[in-house]
């Protein structure tokens, strides 16, 4: 194997590792959620556009739980270009762990909902004209 193999090989290996933390990271973060669910509302404050090989948005928002105010984020890599000023300022549904206030989950996509095992609204039906199928 030349220099070169060996370097290119070493940064395949990292961006592997990393990806895979990430989505464990992830996974651990919303099933802890989904054992013990609290759901309230949830104002969306931001959206932060990353540009890349991948689109993605961050979804920044806060929501209050007995008088305190929470924020968290998001990242979602299926919204459509040029979406996002449709979303600041408005209430979305978040879930959150009752353990852990602070761990929380926003639902905006069918599949945030299913995920959760709820039933998606007719009152969101607008949000799927601005993500990719």
């Amino acid at each position: 194997m030349t220099k070169n193999h060996k370097i290119t090989f070493a940064f395949i290996a990292i961006f592997c590792s990393i990806g895979v933390y990430i989505t464990i990271r992830y996974s651990s973060r919303v099933n802890k959620i989904a054992k013990n669910p609290g759901i309230s509302t949830a104002q969306i404050s931001e959206l932060r556009d990353s540009r890349g090989k991948y689109q993605k948005v961050t979804v920044c928002y806060k929501y209050q739980i007995d008088g305190i105010v929470y924020q968290n984020e998001d990242m979602y890599i299926e919204m459509k270009n040029g979406r996002q000023a449709a979303f600041v300022g408005r209430i979305f549904p978040v879930v959150y762990a009752r353990n852990n206030y602070s761990n929380s989950k926003i639902l905006i996509t069918r599949n945030d909902f299913s995920f959760f095992k709820l039933s998606f609204p007719d009152s969101l039906e607008w949000v799927k004209e601005h993500f990719k199928d």
